[in-house]
C-alpha cells in the first residue's frame, strides 16, 4: 500500500503522543481552555467542508469526495500522502509550515479543529499513517483500515464519525448535509489542484462540482444536484502571486450562452462572442480559493488572490498586504480589457459590468474604478458608434440626430477655423483638438450603469455652439462640403452667421 511513500514509524507518533498529552494536561494545569477559542470560531459544523477542502488543495489533490452517513462524515482525496509535519501541525495550535510557504492556502494551523464540531475523534488513514486525534491535539496510532475503509495508493481518507458531545447527531448531519447541498460553484471555481468535488449520502442523494477549463479564459464549472444540473460558464484572467508560485490573482466575469436559433448547431471554432456574453454578476465574491462570504466588493465581477483573511474565513483583514494584492487585481481588469476586446466582448452592455463613481464602493475597492477609467481615457478601449474602439479623450458625444448625419470629417470640417482667442471667449475652453476620431457609443437608457459609466469617462460633448462660423473658411471648402450634405447638416454651417 506504501507505494514510493516512506512509512511514518509508529515510535514517531507515540512521542508525539506523549508531548501532546503533556500539552493538555498544562493547559488543565493553568486554567487554559483553547476549545472554546475553536468553538466560537467555528460555530457552523458545515465549515468543515471547506477546511477539509484546503487540506486536499494543500496536498496537490484533483479529486475529493464526500460520503455522509448516519453516524459518520468519510472525506476522501487523492492528495499527497500525510507526512509526519503534517501531523505535528494538525495537532496543534496556531503552529503550521503554510506561514511560510507562500503556495499553501492554510496560514494559521488551526483550521482542521473545525471538524470537532462534528466529532472528538477524528481518525486519519493516508498512505504513510493510520491513527486518530483525541483531546483535540493527541494523535494515537489505530490500526490499519479495514476492507470497510476504501483506501489505495495515493489516497487519504478522514473519518468523522458524530460523536460530539456538543450537539446532537441529527443537527450534525443536518448541517452537513445542507452545507453539502449548498456548495457553489464557486468552491471550485479558483481552486488550483482540486477539479471535481463529489458527494453522496446514505439516502442515495448525490452531486459534484466539475470544473473543466475551456481554453481561452473560459471556464465551465458543471454542478448536479438533487434537484437537477446546471452549467455556469466563466471568463477569468490570472497572474502568478508571486514568482515560482502555485498561486494566482483572478478576476472572473460571468457568462451567459447565447440564444441559438431553433435547430442550430454549435459551429467549430465559434468565436467565443458569438456564443456567449458577458453579463454584471448578481454579487460579485471576494475569495480567498473560497468565497469570504462577508467580504462586500459591490463590484460585478468576481476576485480572487491569497488575502490574509479574518480566522473565521468570512471576511478579508484590513491589511497592508491585502491592499497591495486589491491593488494589483485592479491593474489586472486594466491589463485584461484589450484581450476583452478583441475577443470581441467589449462592447456598449460590457460597459455597464464595469464600477461606476455611483456604485457603492468602499475605499478598498475604489481603486478598480479609477484604473479601469484611466485605461479607458488613453487607450483605444471605448466602443464607438459603428464599430472601432478609441480612447475616451479622442471621441465626442452628441445628439442622436446629429450622430446620424454627421461623420467625424464633418465634425473636423464643421469646428475648424476658430480664432483660439476667440474660441476660448466663446465657449471658456482652447480650440479642439483636430485628432477626433468619432463618435464613442451611447447608452440605450439615462442613469444605468452604462450611462453612468460612459459619463466617468468625461467624452466631449458635441454642440452647435462648437460650430466655426463661415467667415473662417473659404468659400471653395464651403461650396464642396454643401454640395455633399443634406439639410440638416447644412443648417449647422448657418449657425456662425
Amino acid at each position: 500500500m506504501s507505494g514510493a511513500w516512506e512509512q511514518i514509524p509508529e515510535s514517531c507518533i507515540r512521542d508525539l503522543e506523549g508531548r501532546r498529552r503533556r500539552l493538555v494536561e498544562a493547559q488543565a494545569e493553568n486554567g487554559v481552555n483553547l476549545y472554546a477559542l475553536v468553538d466560537f470560531l467555528y460555530p457552523d459544523t458545515a465549515h468543515l467542508i471547506f477546511e477539509l477542502l484546503q487540506n486536499a488543495e494543500d496536498a496537490g489533490a484533483t479529486s475529493a469526495l464526500f460520503e455522509l452517513r448516519d453516524t459518520k462524515l468519510s472525506f476522501t482525496h487523492n492528495g499527497r500522502p500525510f507526512s509526519y509535519e503534517d501531523i505535528d501541525n494538525i495537532t496543534n495550535y496556531f503552529k503550521s509550515d503554510k506561514y511560510e510557504k507562500e503556495d499553501k492556502i492554510g496560514r494559521f494551523g488551526i483550521g482542521f479543529k473545525s471538524v470537532f464540531g462534528c466529532t472528538e475523534t477524528p481518525r486519519i488513514y493516508s498512505d504513510t499513517v493510520a491513527f486518530e486525534i483525541v483531546d483535540r491535539v493527541v494523535p494515537r496510532p489505530i490500526p490499519r483500515p479495514t476492507s470497510s475503509i476504501r483506501i489505495s495508493s495515493r489516497q487519504t481518507v478522514i473519518e468523522l464519525p458524530f460523536n460530539t458531545t456538543m450537539k446532537a447527531i441529527d443537527e450534525v448531519r443536518e448541517e452537513i448535509r445542507l452545507g453539502l447541498e449548498g456548495m457553489s460553484v464557486m468552491s471550485v471555481l479558483h481552486l488550483e489542484s482540486i477539479t471535481s468535488i463529489e458527494w453522496r449520502t446514505d439516502a442515495a442523494d448525490q452531486g459534484s462540482l466539475i470544473r473543466t477549463e475551456l481554453g481561452d479564459g473560459v471556464v465551465q464549472v458543471r454542478a448536479r444536484r438533487p434537484t437537477g444540473e446546471e452549467r455556469r460558464y466563466f471568463l477569468r484572467f490570472r497572474e502568478p502571486y508571486a514568482e515560482r508560485s502555485s498561486m494566482h490573482l483572478a478576476i472572473v466575469l460571468e457568462l451567459e450562452e447565447k440564444e441559438r436559433a431553433q435547430g442550430a448547431l454549435q459551429v467549430e471554432n465559434e468565436a467565443l462572442a458569438d456564443r456567449f456574453r458577458i453579463v454584471p454578476a448578481e454579487r460579485g465574491n471576494v475569495a480567498v480559493f473560497f468565497p469570504a462570504a462577508k467580504e462586500t466588493s459591490n463590484l460585478r465581477f468576481h476576485l480572487h488572490a491569497p488575502f490574509i483573511p479574518e480566522l473565521s474565513r468570512a471576511s478579508i483583514k484590513d491589511h497592508p498586504d491585502n491592499h497591495a494584492l486589491i491593488a494589483r487585481l485592479a491593474k489586472l481588469v486594466a491589463k485584461s480589457l484589450p484581450t476583452i476586446r478583441d475577443l470581441g466582448f467589449l462592447n456598449r452592455e460590457f460597459l455597464g459590468v464595469l464600477p461606476n463613481s455611483r456604485d457603492s464602493l468602499s475605499e478598498t475597492y475604489k481603486p478598480f474604478h479609477e484604473v479601469i477609467v484611466r485605461a479607458m481615457s488613453k487607450e483605444p478601449l471605448v466602443p464607438m458608434q459603428g464599430g472601432g474602439y478609441g480612447p475616451a479623450t479622442r471621441l465626442l458625444q452628441g445628439r442622436a440626430d446629429h450622430k446620424g448625419y454627421l461623420g467625424i470629417d464633418d465634425i473636423h470640417f464643421l469646428m475648424s477655423g476658430w480664432d483660439v482667442s476667440r474660441w476660448g471667449l466663446r465657449i471658456n475652453r482652447a480650440e479642439p483638438p483636430s485628432d477626433y476620431q468619432g463618435w464613442a457609443v451611447a447608452a440605450t437608457q439615462k442613469h444605468n450603469n452604462v450611462d453612468r459609466f460612459l459619463r466617468d469617462l468625461k467624452i466631449g460633448e458635441f454642440d452647435v455652439k462648437y460650430v466655426a462660423p463661415p467667415v473662417s473658411k473659404k468659400d471653395a471648402e464651403i461650396t464642396q462640403w454643401l454640395a455633399t450634405r443634406c439639410y440638416l447638416a447644412q443648417s449647422l454651417l448657418r449657425i456662425g452667421r
